[in-house]
């Protein structure tokens, strides 16, 4: 099913927020989801065709692919997840790029 959210102005500030604080513990943990997204897309060179991202969590992997140009299809089974990722495309100007589904094989 396709997920369409209703974002508010301060549910992107407040998740923009907490976004950012759990980037700043890893990164001082030492890992950068950024860096380690660059690293992927620069070994797999230019994708072509229709991008399908599974379990799509709070949407790390889908924001890397839309800043480098390619719309996709992000699913996952986890509404709160498919949120958390639209916050974080939308605090990104990005949600346009990525189509969101709530779906699950197993289910």
């Amino acid at each position: 099913m396709r997920y369409l959210p209703e974002l508010t102005e301060s549910a992107q500030r407040e998740n923009h927020k907490l976004f950012s604080e759990r980037r700043t513990l890893y990164k001082q943990k030492g890992f950068d989801f950024a860096v380690s997204r660059a690293f992927i897309l620069e070994k797999t060179g230019r994708l072509k065709g229709s991008i399908l991202e599974v379990g799509s969590g709070s949407g790390d992997t889908a924001i890397a692919l839309a800043k480098a140009g390619y719309e996709l299809t992000a699913v996952d089974r986890d509404i709160v997840s498919l949120e958390r990722s639209a916050l974080n495309l939308a605090c990104e100007n990005l949600l346009s790029k990525v189509s969101l589904y709530k779906n699950w094989l197993a289910d």
